[in-house]
Order: C-alpha cells, then structure tokens, then sequence
C-alpha cells in the first residue's frame, strides 16, 4: 500500500490501518511499516474509513517500527486517530491511561492517548522537556467506551515552554488542563521508536499503556495543522477518497490541504 501514495514532506507516518493481516503499512514518504509486537489484537473491516485495528490491551503487545531522523526531534507536531476504545486500557500511571501513537525512548519523547478512569475518559498528551514533562488532558471526559468511532487530534508547538497543545475532539477544540509544566528545553528524543497502541520505552517492543479498541487512521505530522485542516482530515479521511479534493498523501498531500485552508 505505502507505495501507492505520495505523501508531502511533513507527512511523517500515516496508517491506514486497512491490511488484513501482517505489519502496518506507512502511507508517508518514509515508507516506515509497523510491525506488532505479540499479538496485540485483530484486523477488522468496521473503521471509518476502510479497515481497522482491534487492539485487546495484552500486556507488552502493540504496533512499534525503528527510529527514523524524519521522526525525530519534531518540534511542531500534530497528530491524530479515529478512536472507540472499550476501556481506558493500561494505565501508565503518568495521566496517560492508554496510549494511541507515541514517539518515545523510555525517557524522552511524547505521548498521546486516553486519560484513566471508568468513562467517559479526557484524552491527553505529553511531550518532555529537560526541566520536566509537559502534561495536559482535556478539562472535560468526551471519550465515550463505545463501538462508535470518535477523532481525536492534538497539536503541539514545543518553540515555548509556555505554549500549551490545542486538543480537537471530533473536530472541536476542547479546554485543557495543565498537569505539569514543561521548562527549560525541548529533549533529545533520538532513538525513541514510534509506536501505535502501547507506549514505546526505546527497546523496539514497547511497555505499559496498552490501549483496548479499535484505532483507525493514524496520523504524524511535522507543522501545526489548523482546525479547518484537522476538520478536513477527519471529513475526508488521510486520502481524502470520500471528497476526492483534499488529501495528506496523494493517493496525504498536505499541499492540497493548505492550498484549501
């Protein structure tokens, strides 16, 4: 699949998550296919927008691929996934309940995931700095434990300690809480491995915030996209297939996207 698209430079890792079995496959340029580690869950024909993954939080088990310069060091982020989580997953004990993508080494790095707790579930995001981490959720739980899928997107520029993420759920923006106050510079997060439905820790494999649910189209993107881009995105799907104009590889040109904003 990932040679049938080409994506725009930003476009660091974009999943379908549409294979029947086997690795991820990575609709970007870099081409960079997850691999699952374990058995973290099943393939399934009921996502947004094509298939999805089922994960079934077994302990230690996820998608993870090797670091790549492409995904290191991003400091203006967006990212992004259609979700229905069951539970909240495994706890990492660090507000992050489960994790959905995750860029990180076991110390440096970010994450972005639910929050813990019973349902409906805040959904939050956690990016390190050398003088601490910056964690932030949504003030409020929208993340409902149903079968129906919801977008959750965040983006984050790390040129501040003072900037904060701006979160969207299903397109709107959604109130944060600051938890922990990032200071000093952003980390060195070389080596870190990106990983989908676990928290990486830098070992290839990954540990600890096990997600439980369906996630679909998966997105990592080096800029901060606009509400309009994120909407679009959700709208269209990375593809762009179900309005046939705006894309992230074309065939996500985010090209197309900004053309459009």
């Amino acid at each position: 699949m990932a040679t049938d698209y080409t994506a725009d430079a930003n476009t660091e890792a974009a999943y379908f998550m549409n294979e029947a079995s086997g690795n991820l496959d990575d609709a970007s340029s870099n081409n960079n296919a997850m691999v699952a580690t374990g058995s973290p869950g099943t393939y399934n024909t009921t996502g947004q927008f094509g298939g999805a993954f089922d994960f079934t939080q077994q302990n230690n088990t996820g998608f993870s691929s090797t670091d790549i310069a492409a995904l290191t060091n991003i400091r203006t982020l967006s990212v992004g996934a259609w979700t229905a989580p069951d539970t909240d997953g495994a706890g990492d004990g660090t507000q992050v309940g489960s994790v959905i993508v995750s860029h990180y080494n076991g110390a440096d790095g970010w994450n972005f995931g639910l929050a813990t707790g019973a349902g409906p579930v805040n959904f939050s995001f956690q990016y390190q700095w050398t003088g601490g981490t910056g964690k932030w959720t949504t003030s409020t739980a929208p993340v409902a434990f149903t079968p129906a899928l919801q977008h959750l997107a965040a983006t984050y520029d790390a040129g501040a300690s003072t900037n904060d993420p701006i979160f969207y759920y299903n397109g709107v923006s959604q109130a944060l809480t600051e938890n922990n106050t990032p200071a000093s510079s952003p980390d060195d997060d070389t080596g870190a491995e990106l990983t989908i439905g676990i928290k990486g820790d830098g070992s290839g494999i990954g540990s600890t915030g096990e997600y439980d649910g369906d996630i679909d189209e998966v997105f990592v993107y080096n800029g901060i996209l606009t509400a309009t881009q994120i909407n679009e995105l959700m709208d269209n799907g990375l593809d762009g297939a179900q309005a046939g104009t705006t894309k992230i590889v074309s065939a996500l040109t985010m090209t197309s996207i900004l053309a459009s904003a």
